[in-house]
């Protein structure tokens, strides 16, 4: 069986819609139930500590892990801003 396109492929697809039954569309919305946000890791003077001893006193991404006891990826997300990102040391 020669492949020549996406013809034959496009005829399964349709074939298949045509064997679908009708959906309701009178049921009710399902509710999705948010997720609770996690609980914030540090406050957020402790944020804008860890980015001050980062930025201005050159600590190292495994030194403020272990001073806050977070995981490397956290702090390094942290550092680079993808987390908390509104929260800038001052200069």
């Amino acid at each position: 069986m020669a492949m020549h396109g996406f013809g034959g492929y496009v005829g399964r697809v349709l074939g298949r819609l045509g064997q679908l039954k009708s959906i309701d569309t009178q049921s009710k919305p399902l509710k999705v139930k948010k997720q609770p946000r996690p609980p914030c890791k540090l406050t957020d003077e402790q944020v804008i500590e860890a980015r001050t001893l980062h930025e201005q006193q050159g600590w190292t991404i495994p030194q403020i892990a272990d001073k806050y006891k977070l995981r490397l990826q956290y702090v390094r997300a942290m550092l680079n801003y993808e987390v908390r990102s509104k929260l800038i040391p001052k200069q």
